[in-house]
């Protein structure tokens, strides 16, 4: 997926628009990625099961004791959510060994669970199923209804990437959002239950287990590299176009074709161990050099144009990362877990978290379409400003409370006068907020008197032309940020126009 760099706006502009080789081969794997999912879950639909969600509780989700987890169809029937399956007919489930059914399964057959429900064992005869084909819609209207807002963010990345990937397909930025955006929606609706995938074609059960785990190979490798492309191209991804993408991408997808083909076509299901070390180093790679790419970029981006989208992508991750991360915090922490208000509050982070795939997208494509610096000063002072009025509000109420009770046992008194403390604090401490916010972060806008005032006095005292057009150059670099600046100076022996002394 590599491509040309350009330091020229419109030659950038125009190559991102430009449809390649890697950009079709980009759109061919994002779509299979969508499709693969999808076509696995129908099929699996072909064979019989007990109508539930499972998964394995060993090392890497391979053979001995399985979870019950979620119904997939509205009937009446012995098993809970949080069950463990602990044998099948009276034979265990051992570590390392595929579930005991008896072979040849059929519809309407009686298999005998033994459970695990709260250290409690229970026999539970199951009825084997087969799964409509509406149960994937009706999937994704119950997670719709448990979650919804994790459920309209991972459409919403779609749509967003999807956008953006068809408007810039030469953007390797927009690819890997494209690629990193299909996985998470077809691991979003994929169904195979774990609990049956020996009692199915090895090849079937093979290619789902080889998708679960793409966050190694796309999901985590996708946003490692988006780090280290956009704004600009760090280091390894000049100096290796191609190896860096084969190494973060090829090796763990070879490394889990290898270890799935052990545990699926050979029977040795240990060798699903053998994926620890690609999970490792998928996952450290993403969590060190995202936060360092982020930070370096930040500290060292000088070009206007990378600069701009550098601030998109930070006010995407403090607005739909951080700040989703602190509100789903709070809801873990403060309340209980049955209360609605943490059910709110878990809706309204993950809805926050569409923030971030917005600001990118903005970033790659319109990055001059708002004015960045404005909405993240007014953001940044707007949130101060609230923060210290909230402490401000509460902290009176309860001091004038304290001091006016032994006079009057009503607490009105007491918010009334702060309201008006609050309306009589808000432009003063905004004020002071603006320019403290300003003098830290906006120096450019703080000191744009004393930029112009020192090119007045290098005006006036500068006698060589080339130094002064330099000195011009800069400042307004300095200042307006153009993408490009060029100064036209007259020639002097030239006629002038009709009308000029």
């Amino acid at each position: 997926m590599d491509q040309n760099d350009s330091h020229d706006p419109a030659t950038t502009d125009r190559d991102e628009r430009r449809w390649d080789r890697w950009g079709w081969i980009t759109l061919v794997i994002g779509v299979l990625l969508i499709v693969w999912p999808i076509f696995l879950t129908f099929y699996s639909f072909r064979y019989p099961s007990d109508g539930w969600d499972s998964s394995s509780t060993a090392d890497f989700g391979v053979g001995g004791r399985y979870r019950i987890s979620d119904p997939f169809l509205n009937q009446v029937t012995p098993l809970r959510e949080d069950d463990i399956v602990v044998a099948i007919d009276d034979r265990p489930l051992l570590p390392d060994t595929p579930p005991p059914f008896p072979g040849d399964l059929e519809v309407g057959q009686v298999v005998r669970y033994t459970l695990d429900r709260a250290g409690q064992t229970v026999e539970a005869d199951v009825t084997l199923v087969r799964l409509p084909a509406a149960t994937l819609l009706a999937n994704q209207l119950a997670l719709f209804r448990e979650n919804p807002g994790n459920t309209l963010f991972t459409y919403m990345m779609m749509l967003l990437a999807a956008i953006v990937f068809l408007l810039r397909p030469g953007s390797l930025a927009a690819r890997y959002l494209f690629l990193f955006a299909a996985f998470q929606l077809g691991i979003g609706v994929q169904i195979y239950q774990d609990l049956y995938a020996f009692t199915r074609p090895p090849w079937l059960s093979f290619l789902a287990a080889l998708y679960g785990w793409g966050w190694v190979y796309i999901f985590m490798p996708c946003l490692t590299l988006l780090a280290l492309v956009f704004p600009v191209r760090k280091w390894p991804a000049r100096r290796f176009p191609r190896l860096l993408p084969l190494l973060l991408i090829g090796l763990p997808l070879v490394g889990a074709i290898l270890a799935n083909i052990l545990v699926w076509f050979v029977g040795y299901l240990p060798a699903g161990r053998l994926l620890w070390p690609l999970t490792l180093f998928s996952a450290s790679g993403g969590l060190i050099v995202l936060p360092i790419a982020l930070v370096h970029n930040l500290l060292t981006i000088r070009e206007p144009l990378p600069r701009m989208q550098m601030r998109w992508l930070a006010l995407g991750f403090g607005l739909g990362f951080v700040l989703p991360m602190i509100v789903l915090l709070i809801s873990f922490y403060v309340y209980p877990i049955f209360d609605p208000r943490r059910d709110r509050l878990i809706v309204i982070g993950n809805l926050a978290m569409i923030i971030l795939p917005l600001c990118l997208a903005i970033g790659i494509l319109h990055y001059r379409l708002f004015d960045i610096d404005v909405i993240i000063r007014r953001t940044t002072s707007y949130a101060l400003v609230t923060g210290l009025l909230a402490l401000i509000y509460f902290g009176s109420i309860v001091v004038l409370q304290g001091l006016l009770s032994p006079f009057m046992s009503d607490a009105t008194p007491a918010v009334v006068l702060s309201t008006l403390l609050i309306a009589a604090l808000f432009l003063p401490v905004r004020r002071r907020v603006q320019d403290a916010i300003d003098r830290r972060f906006n120096r450019r806008r703080y000191d744009a008197e004393k930029t112009l005032a020192a090119f007045a006095a290098a005006a006036r005292d500068e006698t060589d032309l080339d130094a002064l057009l330099a000195e011009l150059v800069r400042v307004i670099q300095a200042t307006m940020e153009p993408e490009q600046v060029s100064v036209w100076l007259r020639p002097t022996d030239s006629p002038r126009p009709p009308g000029e002394g």
